[in-house]
């Protein structure tokens, strides 16, 4: 008797799911599954309250290369549907800007220490770093780039937008900068 479902969280399970719900005439609606795949899908049942990653990374990539006038960036993103693939939206839009990404890579998403990552950040003469992923990996991150001497600017996405970010963060947040939706509340 199911005719709506409020959900799913983000893109990996939205997208899937969406499948189902479709082949069901059950009407989905995601707050947070920002992957563009999610609604391009063409399901008349799909829907979404939140802003698509093409978006985002394209405001990320002008961000740091139009207002804070970098050149060189590093991106890190922790393999999900998610996290590359808003990665991969900020990288082909700072490069067509004509900015280099000097490192690109992608962690497993248990990961939590990034001593290896942020040797290949230090010596790729990045000017900014840009994390895709979520809170619960992008606050040990920036405070182990602090940590590793490292005060270039964090740039990082929705995923980052919460209170335990900032916990962990603390007083490492400066130079620290998050894209995400205007809250209407």
């Amino acid at each position: 008797g199911v005719v709506a479902v409020i959900g799913h969280f983000n893109s990996g399970c939205s997208i899937p799911a969406s499948r189902l719900y479709n082949d069901a005439k059950i009407i989905q609606i995601s707050p947070g599954s920002t992957n563009p795949d999610y609604t391009e899908q063409g399901f008349p049942h799909a829907f979404r309250i939140c802003g698509r990653d093409d978006q985002q990374g394209a405001v990320i990539a002008t961000f740091l290369h139009d207002q804070l006038k970098l050149t060189k960036i590093a991106i890190l993103d922790d393999k999900t549907t998610y996290g590359e693939g808003l990665a991969t939206v900020v990288k082909k839009n700072f490069e067509a800007k004509g900015g280099t990404v000097v490192m690109f890579q992608g962690i497993g998403k248990d990961d939590r220490d990034f001593r290896s990552n942020i040797a290949v950040v230090k010596g790729s003469g990045a000017e900014a770093f840009v994390w895709g992923g979520m809170y619960s990996q992008g606050g040990p991150l920036c405070v182990q780039l602090r940590q590793a001497g490292l005060n270039i600017p964090f740039v990082s996405d929705d995923g980052c937008f919460d209170q335990a970010f900032v916990d962990t963060v603390g007083g490492t947040a400066e130079n620290v900068y998050l894209s995400f939706g205007q809250d209407y509340h």
